[in-house]
């Protein structure tokens, strides 16, 4: 059982364009006559027999095959027509996995508290103290949504739940530091068939700001004070010599600071996410 002759035709054949909310969308179709040589032959055969799902058209290049219709001759049996659609709003390849990855952006915006200002500095009372809750703000962030074909469940799905970029990587053209990447988010979808392939779509969540390392005000109700024996911990103190019940300022090395100001006191960097390669993530 097999396709003995594929044929196109005049019938059927156009094309169009309009204009939709997200641009302008073109289309044309193209007819083939299909002749089998057995009856139980079913369109599976005779699709096998056309250009596959992603085919660039033959004349226009930003056109893509998405759907492709068999039906069989109303007088026989052998006879079959095809129907091949293409859009330019599609852009798939033949190969699912050649493919590049779909890239979009937007912005997310939550209140965060802020303990430095523009300068990178301390954002501290005319007195030199900090305000206890810090500073809240609007922060928005840039958050890219990557979805890829791949051929299977990936093994590193574990190892990269809420990990940041530990090398330096490109993101659909834009440079993206160390760092500054936070893979949040990942789904895996059903197995699809396409072209004789199955595959499955993941779809990744990589949200973007200066810096995914910690950076905390170096504060505390207690100091480290050299005896000359060895240092000791002990208390705050306060102006008055009493002890202190609200965080103090620390120099970075656990002193206390006596006059803090935004340009001398210290943040401490925590590092609380794994760091793992962005480049190896199927994001191109």
């Amino acid at each position: 059982m097999s396709v003995v002759s594929v044929k196109e035709i005049h019938d059927g054949r156009g094309g169009g364009d309009d204009l939709e909310n997200d641009g302008a969308k073109s289309n044309a179709t193209r007819q083939f006559r299909v002749i089998t040589n057995s009856v139980y032959d079913g369109a599976d055969t005779v699709l096998q027999s056309c250009d596959n799902l992603g085919v660039v058209h033959p004349s226009a290049n930003w056109l893509y095959v998405k759907t492709r219709r068999a039906k069989n001759h109303s007088k026989s049996k052998l006879v079959w027509t095809v129907t091949l659609t293409y859009t330019s709003h599609w852009e798939r390849t033949e190969n699912p996995f050649a493919q590049p990855a779909e890239v979009s952006w937007n912005t997310e915006t939550s209140q965060e508290n802020a303990y430095k200002d523009i300068t990178d500095e301390a954002i501290l009372n005319s007195a030199g103290d900090y305000y206890e809750d810090g500073v809240p703000v609007d922060a928005a962030r840039w958050v890219a949504k990557v979805k890829k074909n791949i051929p299977f469940m990936p093994s590193w799905i574990n190892n990269y739940r809420d990990a940041i970029n530990s090398d330096n990587f490109w993101l659909d053209g834009l440079a993206i530091g160390a760092r500054t990447a936070k893979l949040s988010g990942i789904s895996v979808g059903v197995r699809v068939y396409q072209n004789g392939i199955w595959f499955r779509q993941i779809d990744m969540t990589i949200k973007i700001k200066e810096s995914w390392a910690f950076s905390i005000l170096d504060q505390g109700l207690r100091r480290i004070v050299d005896t000359g024996d060895g240092d000791r911990l002990e208390k705050c103190l306060n102006e008055d010599g009493t002890a202190a019940t609200k965080p103090c300022l620390l120099d970075g090395s656990g002193a206390q600071l006596t006059t803090p100001t935004p340009s001398t006191a210290v943040f401490n960097t925590h590092y609380i996410y794994p760091e793992l390669p962005f480049s190896a993530l199927p994001i191109y």
